[in-house]
């Protein structure tokens, strides 16, 4: 009861209490029996964000004495929670590692931001000789905003982008690397498949 935070509440009914506090009550009840390794599926559904981050504080302190295995589709749950994933698409797997080296083999995105009268020009330079990913209408800045990911593999996709611009007097406003999501590289290495997919967070000694 401590573990979890029931003190305040030992002695009302569970029926009585929140759905957060009932998520900490069945924590507690599989702890009942020290378990090496706690298996929890879709632990933060139906909870207020101060319930969620409460929940998370709580899975962090107890992987530092047991392994959790986290079962989740939501992204922002499996970047706070793991640190060893475990992707799965389709029934098959797709991608394992820690979170770093899950992170590293996302395909580079560059972020692109030219003038609009270069928009389509340069969206078909892009095209025969990188992939576009994405165009999106930026309405905060003047311009328009590409996302390219490259179809080869190249080490300087910066470079790659601004010599294709200057090659065709194309004026780029921004150039950046484009930051890339879990579930980004979760697409990237399902492609097509379809089908269900969860993600494990081990921690402890086990």
């Amino acid at each position: 009861m401590d573990a979890c935070g029931l003190g305040d509440v030992r002695r009302r009914l569970v029926s009585s209490l929140s759905r957060g506090y009932r998520q900490r009550v069945g924590l507690a009840a599989a702890l009942v029996g020290d378990p090496a390794v706690l298996i929890l599926d879709e632990p933060t559904v139906g909870l207020d964000p101060v319930q969620q981050r409460a929940f998370r504080a709580l899975l962090a302190d107890l992987a530092g004495e047991r392994t959790v295995l986290l079962s989740s589709h939501l992204m922002a749950e499996v970047d706070s929670s793991c640190d060893w994933l475990v992707m799965i698409a389709g029934g098959r797997l797709v991608a394992s590692g820690s979170r770093e080296d899950i992170m590293s083999r996302g395909t580079s995105l560059v972020r692109v931001r030219v003038a609009e009268q270069d928009l389509a020009r340069f969206e078909g330079v892009c095209r025969e000789e990188i992939l576009i990913d994405s165009v999106v209408r930026d309405d905060v800045q003047e311009g328009a905003v590409l996302l390219i990911r490259s179809t080869s593999n190249c080490d300087t996709p910066l470079q790659m982008v601004g010599e294709l611009a200057g090659r065709h007097a194309i004026t780029l406003h921004e150039l950046r690397e484009a930051t890339t999501s879990l579930e980004e590289i979760f697409l990237q290495h399902a492609g097509a498949t379809k089908g269900d997919w969860s993600m494990a967070s081990s921690g402890g000694d086990s």
